[in-house]
């Protein structure tokens, strides 16, 4: 007897939860991509700069706040009785007035969310890992993006126009070089990213998944699956794995991502759509297998020698 067991529209559905398991199954995959480069005590322009309500000093215009007073004072405020701020003047202990062309150091926010750049005039008393006033206070931060790298530079409190990203569309915004592009800086680095990572920093959405089936961990069966999402979440009608029409740039720990978002799905719809999982070599036996399958050789999560976990409990047993 003829006849088909699926119907087309079945046979769509089914071919849609097919993807959904690979693309959980690859989500230790490697993708390379081009990120805005690191940025560790590095050397550059001052860049834009303003004048002081209180010292009248020039600093760079990440150093103010809201009612344009800098840092400087205004941490001198928060030590002083607030009648006597006023009449105190200009701390001689401040650095002088700096104009846009002299160097600074500048550092990056190590907070992963925010990774904005800005100064710092004492860089020896910097012991730590840089973390900008916002983050510090829990605030969002203020941030203007370079027209070339895509980088965040802090900017001035109240400056709220400038927080919108400079590809968004409708009114123009004027173009804004950071002072790292003038100074001939890398503008990109390579990197190789996970797509469990990719997917952490910016969502499903942008790979035509809807945020709530984001994946379980464990992975969940078929049966599990279609019980959570229902069967109809797979038809063709639900727009599942349909590329969003206008895709925003990734960021990867804060950093903007500069290959196209359509490139980084693409290259990982290769090893979905034809149910492929990126295979890994282990340690210890030297073969290849799949990356799901496998753990850090000495147990700690940042190892970068993966094995077989069949392999590494027999090797454990060995040694003992």
């Amino acid at each position: 007897m003829g006849g088909k067991l699926l119907t087309k529209d079945e046979d769509l559905a089914f071919e849609n939860l097919q993807k959904y398991i690979f693309l959980a199954r690859n989500k230790l995959t490697s993708i390379p991509v081009l990120v805005e480069s690191t940025v560790d005590k590095v050397k550059a322009p001052v860049g834009r700069i303003a004048r002081c309500n209180i010292c009248n000093h020039t600093r760079p215009i990440a150093l103010f706040s809201e009612n344009k007073i800098c840092g400087f004072c205004q941490k001198r405020k928060l030590h002083s009785r607030t009648e006597e701020w006023p009449r105190l003047g200009p701390n001689p202990e401040n650095p002088q007035s700096v104009k846009e062309s002299d160097e600074i150091t500048w550092v990056a926010c190590s907070v992963k969310h925010c990774g904005a750049r800005y100064p710092v005039f004492d860089i020896e008393r910097l012991r730590g890992k840089p973390k900008c006033y916002f983050c510090r206070k829990r605030q969002a931060c203020p941030i203007k993006e370079c027209s070339d790298c895509g980088c965040k530079i802090v900017t001035r409190v109240g400056e709220v126009e400038e927080r919108r990203p400079w590809w968004v569309k409708g009114k123009q915004l004027k173009s804004f070089t950071c002072p790292l592009c003038v100074a001939g800086y890398p503008k990109v680095e390579n990197k190789v990213v996970t797509v469990e990572r990719l997917l952490a920093d910016n969502g499903y959405e942008w790979i035509g998944i809807h945020q709530r089936m984001a994946f379980s961990t464990p992975p969940l069966s078929v049966q599990k699956l279609l019980e959570k999402f229902g069967w109809d979440s797979f038809r063709a009608e639900s727009g599942l794995f349909n590329l969003p029409p206008r895709l925003t740039p990734l960021r990867i720990e804060g950093k903007r991502i500069h290959t196209p978002t359509e490139e980084v799905a693409i290259a990982i719809m290769f090893w979905v759509k034809d149910c492929k999982v990126q295979r890994a070599t282990c340690t210890i036996c030297s073969e290849k297998m799949s990356k799901e399958k496998m753990v850090p050789a000495c147990g700690r999560r940042k190892c970068n020698l993966k094995a077989d976990e069949l392999c590494l409990g027999k090797a454990t047993l060995l040694n003992e």
